[in-house]
């Protein structure tokens, strides 16, 4: 029996598996070989470490055998192949990744742009940043986890079990990015993060782990940072870093 935690998890990450099936016209269940390897392979170079694919592979795997297909291509020998070279290259070649800092955090938010996408990731900076969200709280994060209050917002975090309150005061001004985000989108059910095409449309499914980690290079190489030093932890690591930079008494009321 799989916890309440894992199954959220799992739910997000075969999301995302499914829209990449969708894009290579192909079914996701059950998933060819051929398919898994290619996706693998993307997930690898989009930025994920070998745990974060590892916990792809068990969700594919779990709604494989949900459905009666036990589990799936992930047996496959050319499946498994690939996800030994990953495990592989990403154990000797990958490099630390360097967390995004208050004073970092606050430069990529000022280079987002007011189109769709760049209003959705000041909000997706600002909020994840405050509120201390690792890259699966950013993702699935729901409108039915907020609730506006007094002053600001409260977010209840899932993964966590606890509520974390959005100050209007704050610097980085994650109450307005979020409430800019929410009224341009006109998001009022289901995820808040969603993904963005070029042309500026939204779709219903949620930005997801890839996603997350692409939009952090990307508006990290537009504020002058090197991309390849981020991850979608970073902004995580980020404020967990200032606070101890600045010590705890100070931290709210002074900086963010």
């Amino acid at each position: 029996m799989k916890s309440a935690n894992t199954l959220v998890a799992y739910a997000s990450d075969w999301s995302a598996f499914k829209a990449f099936a969708q894009t290579k016209e192909e079914e996701a269940l059950p998933a060819p070989a051929g398919l898994l390897c290619e996706y693998f392979l993307h997930r690898a170079d989009s930025g994920l470490s070998a745990n974060s694919i590892g916990r792809h592979v068990s969700a594919i795997a779990w709604y494989h055998h949900c459905a009666g297909y036990g589990k799936g291509a992930t047996q496959d020998p050319a499946v498994k192949e690939i996800l030994r070279g990953i495990r592989r290259t990403l154990g000797i070649f990958s490099q630390p990744k360097l967390a995004l800092t208050v004073d970092k955090i606050k430069r990529i938010i000022s280079v987002c742009p007011q189109t769709p996408g760049g209003i959705r990731d000041r909000a997706m900076f600002a909020v994840g940043f405050v509120a201390e969200l690792g890259r699966a709280d950013i993702v699935q994060l729901q409108v039915e986890d907020i609730t506006e209050i007094p002053g600001g917002y409260k977010i209840h975090i899932i993964r966590r079990g606890e509520d974390i309150v959005l100050r209007r005061e704050y610097s980085v001004r994650a109450c307005a990015a979020l409430r800019e985000w929410l009224a341009h989108a006109e998001i009022n059910t289901g995820y808040v993060f969603r993904r963005v095409n070029r042309g500026g449309n939204m779709s219903a499914d949620p930005l997801g782990d890839d996603g997350w980690a692409k939009v952090i290079k990307k508006r990290a190489e537009a504020a002058g940072l090197d991309p390849a030093l981020f991850s979608g932890h970073s902004v995580r690591s980020g404020f967990r870093k200032s606070v101890r930079e600045v010590g705890e008494s100070m931290w709210r009321g002074t900086v963010i």
